[in-house]
């Protein structure tokens, strides 16, 4: 690991994480999709909560697979290419 994540990797990663503004673009983005549903005709909380939970399932299991299939093909990688410096030459 780099100077920066030797010692508080999570804290580090969470700063770098938070520069991309990850986190306030995804309230925003809830928001729009919120609003979007409502527009749609869900009325009631329960109606709002249900399609939400739905979608975050169906997102969970895709990020999963993507992220699964990066891993896989990362680690796969060092037969074909050697061990590079970053994510960038992979």
């Amino acid at each position: 690991p780099s100077n920066g994540y030797t010692s508080q990797a999570f804290f580090k990663g969470f700063q770098e994480g938070y520069l991309t503004l990850d986190a306030l673009v995804a309230f925003v983005f809830g928001i729009i999709i919120v609003n979007a549903l409502k527009e749609q005709g869900a009325s009631t909380k329960k109606q709002l909560i249900v399609v939400c939970a739905k979608a975050a399932a169906i997102a969970a299991v895709l990020l999963a697979v993507m992220y699964t299939a990066l891993s896989y093909m990362g680690a796969s990688s060092v037969e074909e290419l050697g061990i590079l410096e970053n994510g960038a030459e992979v």
